[in-house]
């Protein structure tokens, strides 16, 4: 095994363990924040999602007419 080849994997194998905590960290602050917003927020993102749907939708509906360029 030559020089550079004992520094690559040196530096994998640390690579490999910072990630690992980086992504586990990342997922729990992810998760942390969504709870925390749904909570002050009273949980507006399923109080209002049949309105979002209705929404979101009808604007599919209204789009089928004639259009014409403006």
């Amino acid at each position: 095994m030559s020089f550079f080849e004992a520094i690559n994997d040196a530096i994998a194998s640390v690579n490999s363990v910072v990630n690992t905590y980086a992504w586990y960290l990342a997922f729990v602050f992810l998760i942390g924040l969504g709870l925390y917003f749904t909570i002050r927020t009273k949980g507006v993102q399923l109080n209002r999602l049949g309105e979002a749907c209705r929404v979101a939708f009808t604007g599919i509906k209204e789009k089928k007419g004639k259009q014409t360029i403006s």
